[in-house]
């Protein structure tokens, strides 16, 4: 198999996990503003509730701009001296920016109220998508793979 043909068909595979992606995260977004939260969900997420607030506050905390705001200026800085991580460095900015502006389209689109019995902060935006589940996926996961994966 030749590279181009191999290139291929690994893009192919990367657009087919995107669209099955977005059709589950329509489907899940469109069940939980219509139905509620799973009762699935419930049972596995009630016993959590009052006992991992400070891990739900550290998830917070890492996603605010005063944390994210000069993260990226350092890497930005890194970025700057270490050509050979710019590239890396600059998609993780774009993802970062991407994930907050995303997260914050599709609250509006969805308009799903927060649920009132699990509350760390008084937020006042909708709850799906969850902009700090996004940007940590979408930021400090993609770093935690970009260094796994790095030489």
């Amino acid at each position: 198999m030749n590279s181009a043909s191999s290139n291929f068909g690994f893009r192919v595979a990367c657009v087919a996990a995107l669209l099955v992606s977005a059709a589950l995260f329509a489907a899940l977004g469109l069940d939980v503003v219509r139905n509620g939260e799973p009762p699935l969900f419930i049972v596995w997420f009630l016993p959590w509730v009052d006992h991992s607030t400070l891990i739900a506050w550290w998830l917070t905390w890492s996603c605010y701009t005063y944390v994210l705001a000069p993260i990226a200026v350092i890497l930005l800085i890194v970025a700057w001296l270490a050509p050979a991580w710019r590239t890396r460095i600059l998609f993780s900015i774009a993802m970062l920016l991407l994930c907050w502006r995303g997260a914050d389209f599709f609250q509006h689109f969805f308009a799903r109220p927060r649920r009132v019995d699990w509350v760390v902060k008084h937020e006042t935006s909708f709850s799906y998508p969850s902009s700090h589940a996004a940007i940590a996926t979408g930021f400090y996961a993609l770093w935690g793979v970009m260094l796994y994966l790095s030489e």
